[in-house]
């Protein structure tokens, strides 16, 4: 078949992959493999390091699933500017666009941690997809919950170190950590220690403000500090006892399309943030294996600190995705 490369057309060849492969009945919620994953790898800095590095938007069978959100569901998303924003920042930040947002999690017994994924798609073959992710905080939210009670954010701010190893959340999140901003000293040569580690690590946004949906390159590019994604009014309700019910369930039932999900903000500062839009659902929600599996969301690292990775084994070009790619 041949390939096209509007945006939409990009992005529904993904969706129908999406749900080729949906679930005839909800698999377990799996919980977080983040230590058995990196304890098992042969090579733990190549598994991590693809996190950031791959730039297709899918991954090879080989390297099928996800470390830290193993369970999600899937729907074709709008990023809708604000009518009347005013505002400096440029591409994607300023004109929206099309997408496919992954909503997931990871699981202990007694916490959560919910975040988000989401692919931006702009006109032109050989175009590559621009990929954000967001989220609470890698120490979760105790049971009981709602999946959208907090503001997700493209920063992430540092947990706490664990008091009791025996404690699986705690651990993970601090860990987690370690490994998150061990990416960044391997890639830019800088340490940190324990006794004085970042307060946090916001993941770029330089590649959503230096290309536009059309596909035309910013000029000169801007780019606020971070992304706040604000759970709308009406939508959070729905979420309120995450120990009773399925979030995929949740989703798929109460997120209906045409819903405005978020309120996306840019943040420059702690009082100093700026309206972007509203990410509207075109879609249903749809638990799938291929969305739990294969469909990748890169976690953006900044351009010069990538110029400085070695890809030729992690997929680092971009290539259109066929439709006969199961």
């Amino acid at each position: 078949m041949t390939a096209r490369f509007t945006a939409e057309d990009k992005r529904d060849t993904l969706w129908r992959k999406v749900i080729r492969c949906e679930y005839p009945k909800l698999p377990h919620q799996r919980g977080i493999e983040f230590v058995q994953a990196l304890a098992l790898a042969e090579d733990k800095n190549e598994l991590l390091m693809r996190t950031f590095l791959r730039e297709a938007d899918e991954l090879e069978p080989e390297h099928a699933g996800k470390i830290f959100h193993g369970c999600g569901t899937v729907a074709k998303v709008r990023w809708v500017p604000g009518a009347n924003a005013q505002h400096h920042f440029t591409g994607f930040l300023r004109h929206g666009g099309v997408g496919l947002l992954r909503a997931s999690l990871s699981n202990t017994d007694e916490t959560f941690s919910p975040g988000i994924g989401l692919k931006l798609f702009a006109d032109g073959e050989g175009v590559p997809t621009e990929n954000l992710v967001a989220s609470h905080t890698l120490e979760g939210l105790p049971m009981g919950s709602g999946f959208l009670d907090e503001t997700l954010s493209t920063t992430i701010p540092h947990p706490m170190r664990p008091r009791d190893t025996r404690r699986l959340d705690t651990t993970f999140a601090f860990y987690g950590w370690r490994a998150i901003t061990g990416v960044f000293e391997a890639a830019m040569a800088w340490t940190w220690t324990a006794e004085d580690p970042p307060s946090s690590v916001s993941l770029p946004l330089d590649a959503l403000a230096s290309r536009r949906p059309t596909g035309e390159l910013e000029p000169e590019p801007r780019a606020p500090a971070s992304l706040a994604f604000a759970p709308l009014p009406g939508m959070a309700a729905a979420f309120q006892d995450q120990s009773s019910a399925d979030f995929r369930d949740v989703f798929r039932q109460h997120v209906l399309e045409g819903s405005e999900l978020f309120e996306i903000r840019a943040v420059e500062g702690d009082d100093d943030e700026t309206i972007l839009g509203t990410l509207v659902v075109e879609s249903r929600f749809v638990a799938s294996l291929y969305g739990d599996q294969r469909l990748f969301f890169r976690h953006p690292l900044p351009r010069d600190v990538k110029a400085t990775c070695p890809q030729q084994q992690l997929g680092g070009s971009y290539a259109p995705i066929r439709e006969d790619a199961q």
